[in-house]
């Protein structure tokens, strides 16, 4: 987009400041306008320059534990959760060197629990080993939804991932001493990615 002043100055002219001004004004009123479409495909604009760099990636859900039924098909038959934290699920980003996605939050949802009076199932999230939320997500009711992350998870993500982390989904309970069951837990992970070309 070429620019258009209002004062050309010509060789051996006076300037005068007014006219300076005015052209000044012309070039701030310019760049104001400035739109997507001054800009050339090749302008090597990077994410990082940009106002919002990040596009919400679609909500990526995952069985974590399926509904089990008998060979009859009428009855189920819920998983018994074990006495150590077992890992469920692992799932890597795969993203471009340098580049990062935002974990806004994970929500599970749990079709079906045997509580126990004294135990509860747990679920954890991990990255790369470090528990993410500061604490397990405590499963204390059938047919229910759990969220880990922020009132804003777009806002306040959960945790910033790179191209090698891992996520760990595990399952435990809150007391050794009792076994309750569970079954048919799905985990919806959302968030947002970097642009990148």
């Amino acid at each position: 987009m070429g620019v258009q002043v209002t004062n050309v100055f010509a060789t051996g002219g006076t300037i005068r400041a007014d006219h300076m001004n005015q052209n000044f004004d012309d070039v701030e009123a310019a760049l104001s306008a400035l739109t997507s479409a001054n800009l050339a495909s090749d302008a090597g604009i990077r994410s990082t320059q940009l106002a919002e760099r990040y596009a919400p990636w679609p909500p990526a859900p995952f069985v974590v534990l399926p509904i089990t039924f008998a060979s009859d098909l009428n009855t189920d038959t819920p998983f018994i959760v074990p006495n150590s934290v077992t890992t469920l699920l692992q799932w890597r980003p795969k993203l471009k060197s340098g580049q990062e996605c935002l974990l806004g939050g994970i929500e599970f949802h749990v079709l079906d629990t045997n509580i126990n009076v004294t135990a509860w199932p747990i679920i954890q999230v991990e990255k790369n080993g470090v528990i993410l939320g500061g604490a397990s997500v405590t499963i204390d009711t059938d047919a229910a939804y759990y969220t880990l992350g922020s009132a804003d998870p777009y806002a306040s993500p959960l945790a910033t991932l790179q191209d090698g982390d891992v996520l760990t989904i595990r399952l435990g309970r809150s007391d050794s001493s009792a076994q309750p069951n569970i079954q048919g837990v799905t985990a919806t992970l959302f968030g947002k990615t970097e642009l990148v070309a």
